[in-house]
């Protein structure tokens, strides 16, 4: 007779230091007093768990008389009943269906556009300030008396929210790739305990801004193109589109694409790394699941910390995408190393910053607002994991 997985688990060992998790037990009673350490015990998929470790020189697993102790009991029970064990050691997240992933491209994309929808204004207000070039500054308040004074032509809505239609066929997609792609390599490169380094952790969430960045650049562009240009310039994107391939080329929807991905491998790399770890502190620390106000204050605080690094890279980028309007007659910029070295030339290294005030005015609720939107809709789909 085949002996029952409850009957086949051995007993926990004693507690490590490990916090009961009460509120997550998966497998039941036998596991509820949560004291164990184990993944299972702590309510935490394998990847939250090795994440958990990236600070503790990435512990190996307790014994558990000779055997891993992150064995689920119904592989504990296959082995008992002299089952194979070519699957025992591949991990509950490695074995993660392709659902899952598909549920956090969904909740990327629509984070992304609540998010930067919410603060469309704000991510116009910046471009104006980084696209601006002159012997005198650009201040906040003429920047704001611009936009209104366009607005008393077009409307304060069209004026505050021009290009906001691209901003958001760029962004969605763009965030969802993103994330998408963040957890398939982390998918990929977790080892058979689940278990993935730093580096690992950085590597797949700069990937996942590189892919997401190349593959939505062109609107990206069409989105700088339509928030700066002069009123009446172009009637939407599709009109925008239309010139800039008769005037620029093909070409001319990849102006700036170099210092656009050498700015967000460490960007995306950082904010995604540091708002996950972050997030696992927190659980470990009280655990259970941050509320909303930390979710946004993590989101907030990571992508600040991206933003501080790539910058420099942002601002190049928007100047490169910018010029060349109208038939590419006034390009002023032969390129990225151009634009650099002409920027800190006539306007010094503070001139690399120029906008960041009303970036980091954007960013925070931009940020803030996508993680909390992201986490509460893959909630929504159904996707329990907490990472």
């Amino acid at each position: 007779m085949v002996p029952s997985a409850q009957a086949a688990t051995p007993s926990p060992p004693p507690a490590r230091g490990a916090a009961p998790f009460p509120s997550f037990h998966p497998w039941g009673a036998a596991h509820a007093g949560g004291t164990c350490g184990r993944a299972e015990c702590l309510g935490l998929p394998h990847s939250a768990f090795a994440a958990s470790q990236l600070f503790s020189n990435n512990q190996a697993p307790h014994s558990d008389g000779g055997s891993d102790t992150r064995i689920s009991p119904s592989d504990r029970a296959g082995q008992a009943a002299g089952g194979t064990t070519a699957g025992v050691h591949i991990s509950r997240w490695q074995q993660q269906s392709h659902a899952k992933h598909l549920n956090v491209l969904v909740a990327g994309c629509v984070a992304g556009a609540v998010s930067r929808t919410m603060t469309a204004p704000l991510d116009r207000l910046k471009m104006l300030l980084q696209v601006h070039r002159g012997p005198s500054k650009l201040t906040l308040k003429e920047a704001v008396a611009r936009m209104v004074r366009e607005g008393s032509e077009s409307g304060l809505l069209a004026a505050f929210f021009r290009g906001n239609g691209a901003n958001v066929l760029k962004i969605a997609p763009e965030l969802g790739l993103k994330l998408y792609t963040n957890d398939v390599l982390k998918h990929q490169l977790a080892d058979e305990h689940g278990r993935i380094t730093a580096k690992q952790r950085l590597l797949a969430g700069a990937t996942g801004g590189v892919v997401a960045q190349a593959s939505v650049y062109p609107l990206d562009m069409l989105k700088t193109r339509l928030a700066t240009a002069p009123p009446g310039m172009y009637s939407g994107v599709l009109h925008a589109a239309k010139r800039v391939l008769a005037q620029e080329g093909v070409g001319g929807f990849y102006r700036g694409i170099a210092p656009c991905l050498l700015g967000v491998v460490p960007y995306a790399a950082v904010e995604i790394a540091l708002y996950e770890s972050l997030k696992l502190e927190y659980m470990r620390m009280y655990n259970a699941q941050p509320p909303a106000w930390t979710v946004l204050l993590l989101g907030t605080g990571s992508a600040s910390v991206g933003q501080l690094v790539s910058y420099p890279f942002a601002l190049i980028r928007t100047r490169l995408q910018a010029q060349g309007q109208g038939g590419g007659k006034r390009v002023r910029y032969s390129g990225f190393v151009h634009a650099f070295s002409e920027t800190v030339r006539t306007e010094g290294f503070t001139g690399l910053y120029k906008g960041l005030l009303p970036n980091f005015l954007k960013l925070a609720p931009s940020a803030a607002i996508s993680w909390l939107v992201f986490e509460k809709t893959k909630q929504l789909l159904g996707d329990s994991r907490h990472l």
